[in-house]
């Protein structure tokens, strides 16, 4: 009897020829163009999803931009998330006279603190010390700069306040890295938050505290900063109110 294939669907039987291999149960029989055709709509599936994720990832960005500028323009009202609102309400914050240093190698001067947050429209105050690890970091010091130069723009400033010793601060090997003008004063956290907050709250650094220009603190935050977070408290300083 001669080999003979039938084809029926799916399954494929044959008979005879006792020395060929049987066909199993199940066998597609596919042409040289069907199985470039599948595989040609494989590679544009696989191309459709990458191109989908990609858009998904761009909606998900352009959400974030979408809310920055409605909470920058005040469309929005801010939201804390993971800043923490001062308990109880914003509270008068001790603005005492603090040392200055302009730049690198220049005579340290007194400054009237309370002055200058008056001159602003809110200050973001960053307390730090050199035995901080994680405040002296080159990741933390690049968000510093990115929230400095974000909130520059709204006339919000950024001060930098060292809370060990001085001259330990100059001396230190990355003291060209600081962000200047470099402010100063021994245990300047502790003397600028209430007593009562401190005794709740801890004092952990590094601490950063949103003033508004009246010298009420709206807002603390207790770790280091990262992308997000930058922007997190640029939300929470434009959402200070200003007194003119």
């Amino acid at each position: 009897m001669r080999c003979g294939l039938c084809l029926l669907g799916l399954f494929a039987f044959s008979w005879g020829c006792a020395s060929g291999p049987e066909i199993p149960l199940g066998t597609v029989w596919l042409t040289k163009a069907d199985h470039a055709r599948f595989s040609a709509s494989a590679a544009e599936n696989d191309a459709l999803r990458a191109r989908l994720s990609g858009l998904e990832g761009q909606l998900v960005q352009l959400k974030k931009k979408v809310k920055l500028l409605h909470v920058r323009t005040a469309l929005l009202s801010y939201r804390p998330d993971r800043i923490t609102p001062m308990p109880g309400g914003p509270q008068p914050a001790e603005l005492a006279d603090v040392t200055t240093v302009a730049t690198r190698g220049d005579r340290a001067k007194k400054r009237n603190l309370k002055k200058f947050v008056a001159s602003t429209k809110g200050v973001v105050f960053s307390f730090w010390a050199t035995w901080c690890v994680p405040c002296i970091s080159d990741e933390e010091l690049a968000h510093l700069r990115e929230l400095r130069k974000q909130l520059a723009r709204y006339d919000v400033a950024v001060i930098p306040m060292a809370v060990d010793d001085l001259e330990r601060v100059l001396a230190h090997p990355k003291a060209a890295q600081w962000l200047y003008p470099l402010y100063f004063k021994k245990s300047g956290h502790i003397d600028l938050l209430p007593q009562r907050f401190i005794e709740t709250a801890g004092m952990g650094l590094p601490l950063f505290v949103v003033v508004s220009n009246r010298g009420d603190i709206h807002y603390v935050y207790q770790k280091s900063l990262d992308d997000e977070l930058v922007v997190e408290m640029v939300h929470a300083a434009l959402s200070l109110p200003v007194a003119f």
